[in-house]
C-alpha cells in the first residue's frame, strides 16, 4: 500500500519544479543593453525632449533601473532637454554592463550664417535609375560651419522647380542646375549634375531550365506551364535537360548525362523541377505560378548577347558576341546546343503529283506529326533513293520533294511508346467519385497514383472483362 501513496507525491514534485522553472530569465543570463532615442535631433528652443530606453539582450526593458549617461554625465531620469546647441552623446548602465552609444544633435534656433555651399555626391547618375544626394553647409559670422541638409527653412531647387528633400533622380538626358535657399533670404551657390542615359537598351530574358524526362509522368506539368508563359512573354529562353538512363523504366534516349553536376549546384532532387535563372526555383505546381519566371523579366539589360550559329548535318559553328553597357566581375558565357525539329526539304521532284505510287508515297513507309506552340507538321515519308535521299511530301501540299536520310533515319527504330510513360493525367481527381478502366488483356497491370501516392484498387471481375475501379 505504501508505494501507492509515492506517485502522486512524486508527480506533485515534478510538477512543482517544472512551474518554476518557467519564471522568468535569472538576471545572469543578461550579457549587452542597447539604447535607443525618441529623437535623434531637436531645436534649442523646443518645448519638447530628448527621451531614452534601454533593453537587454533578453528581452527585458531596464530604462527604470538604469543609469543614463549625457556627454559622460550621469542624469536623473531617462530625459534630457538642453538649451545649448551641439552634439552630445549618450549611453546606458544597469550594473556593471554598459549599453551601445548614440548620438543626439540640438540645433540652434538663431542663425546667423553669412554664406551657404551645396554640393552632390556624384556629377552623374544614369536617369530613372540613380539618385544625387545633395548636401548644404553654412558659413556663420564667427566662423563656425552649420550643416543645414535637414534644418528647417532650407529649400534645394532644380532647375528653379523645388524638390521634397534632398534627393533627385534624374528622368532626362541633360544637365541640371541646383541651388539651394535657407529661410527665403540667402542662396547657396549652383552646381551642374548630369542625367545619364539609362545602360539598359538590350531586352531582358529569363532563362526556364526544365530537368525532366520522358518516363517522368509528372514532367508535362512544366511543359505545359512553359507554354502558359509563352503566351504572355516572348522574353523567355527555355533549355530542357532530360535526365534518366540508358535501359529499364526510366529510359530515356535524350539523357544528358553532364547533367549531374548542374543538378547538384542547385539541389535538385526530384523531376520534375524547374530553375528560373539558375538562382530560383519554380513553385510547384508551376502551372498555378505562371507569372513567378514573368514578374523576374526587367524592363531592359545592361548586356546584349547575340549568337549566329551554322549547322550541317555532321558539324555546326556558333559564334557568340557580348555588349556590355555597365561594368560586370565574374562573368561567365554558359552556351547551349539544343536538339530541335529541323526538317528541311531538299530538291523538288514534282510541284504537283497527282500519282504517289512512284515514290512509295501512296502507302508511306512513315508518317510523322510534329506539334508545338503554333507549329503543326504532318510529313509523308516514302521511298529511299540510292544516293541516300527519301522521297517526302507535306500532308496538305501537292509537292514532292527530296530530303537527307539520315535526318530521319533515327525515327524508322524508334517506339514512340517505349520512350513515354503511359499514364491518364485526371486534374480534378479530388471530385471523382470513381475511375473505370475498361480493358480485355488481363495481364494488363494498372496503377491509381494520387498526390504521389499509390491507391490500392477495388477489383470486380466478370467473365467478358477486367475491371478496376
Amino acid at each position: 500500500m505504501n508505494r501507492n501513496w509515492y506517485l502522486p507525491f512524486i508527480s506533485l514534485a515534478l510538477l512543482l519544479f517544472a512551474f518554476s522553472a518557467c519564471d522568468d530569465k535569472p538576471e545572469d543570463t543578461l550579457s549587452s543593453l542597447t539604447i535607443k532615442s525618441n529623437y535623434e535631433t531637436l531645436y534649442d528652443n523646443s518645448e519638447d525632449f530628448f527621451s531614452f530606453s534601454v533593453t537587454g539582450n533578453d528581452d527585458v526593458d531596464y530604462t527604470s533601473e538604469a543609469t543614463f549617461y549625457v556627454n559622460s554625465s550621469a542624469i536623473t531620469g531617462s530625459t534630457y532637454s538642453t538649451t545649448t546647441a551641439g552634439t552630445y552623446t549618450v549611453y546606458a548602465q544597469y550594473n556593471d554592463i554598459q549599453s551601445n552609444s548614440i548620438t543626439v544633435e540640438v540645433f540652434s534656433s538663431i542663425i546667423n550664417i553669412q554664406s551657404m555651399t551645396i554640393a552632390s555626391n556624384v556629377t552623374e547618375c544614369v536617369i530613372n535609375d540613380e539618385a544625387f544626394i545633395f548636401s548644404v553647409s553654412g558659413l556663420q559670422f564667427d566662423g563656425t560651419t552649420l550643416n543645414l541638409t535637414n534644418r528647417e527653412g532650407l529649400k534645394i531647387f532644380v532647375d528653379s522647380a523645388l524638390i521634397n528633400g534632398n534627393s533627385f533622380t534624374p528622368t532626362e538626358e541633360k544637365n541640371y542646375t541646383v541651388h539651394a535657399t535657407f529661410n527665403d533670404t540667402i542662396s547657396s551657390n549652383s552646381i551642374t549634375v548630369t542625367g545619364l542615359p539609362n545602360p539598359n537598351i538590350y531586352v531582358h530574358k529569363v532563362l526556364i531550365e526544365d530537368f525532366t524526362g520522358t518516363w517522368c509522368q509528372w514532367c508535362p506539368r512544366v511543359s505545359h506551364s512553359i507554354e502558359l508563359v509563352h503566351r504572355r512573354t516572348e522574353n523567355v529562353v527555355v533549355a530542357a535537360l532530360h535526365r534518366g538512363a540508358s535501359a529499364g523504366s526510366q529510359y530515356d534516349p535524350f539523357n544528358l548525362a553532364d547533367a549531374g553536376a548542374l543538378e547538384s549546384a542547385l539541389g535538385v532532387i526530384g523531376y520534375p523541377t524547374a530553375f528560373i535563372n539558375r538562382s530560383t526555383a519554380w513553385t510547384s505546381p508551376e502551372n498555378n505560378n505562371v507569372s513567378q519566371p514573368i514578374d523576374m523579366i526587367k524592363e531592359g539589360s545592361a548586356y546584349g548577347i547575340y549568337i549566329s550559329s551554322e549547322l550541317t548535318t555532321t558539324s555546326g559553328t556558333i559564334d557568340v558576341s557580348i555588349t556590355f553597357n555597365k561594368d560586370l566581375s565574374n562573368a561567365k558565357v554558359v552556351v547551349y546546343v539544343m536538339e530541335d525539329l529541323q526538317l528541311t526539304l531538299g530538291e523538288m521532284v514534282e510541284i504537283k503529283a497527282e500519282d504517289l505510287t512512284p515514290y512509295g508515297l501512296d502507302d508511306p513507309s512513315m508518317e510523322f506529326w510534329y506539334k508545338s506552340g503554333e507549329t503543326d507538321i504532318h510529313l509523308l515519308l516514302g521511298d529511299k533513293t540510292e544516293d541516300g535521299n527519301i522521297y517526302a511530301k507535306l500532308f496538305d501540299r501537292e509537292q514532292v520533294f527530296l530530303m537527307e536520310y539520315a535526318l530521319v533515319e533515327s525515327l524508322y527504330g524508334l517506339d514512340p511508346l517505349s520512350v513515354v510513360e503511359k499514364f491518364i493525367a485526371l486534374v480534378y481527381i479530388d471530385d471523382c467519385e470513381r475511375i473505370i478502366v475498361d480493358h480485355t488483356d488481363p495481364s494488363l497491370d494498372f496503377e491509381l497514383v494520387m498526390n504521389h501516392e499509390v491507391l490500392p484498387p477495388k477489383r470486380k471481375r466478370s467473365r467478358k472483362r477486367n475491371r478496376i475501379r
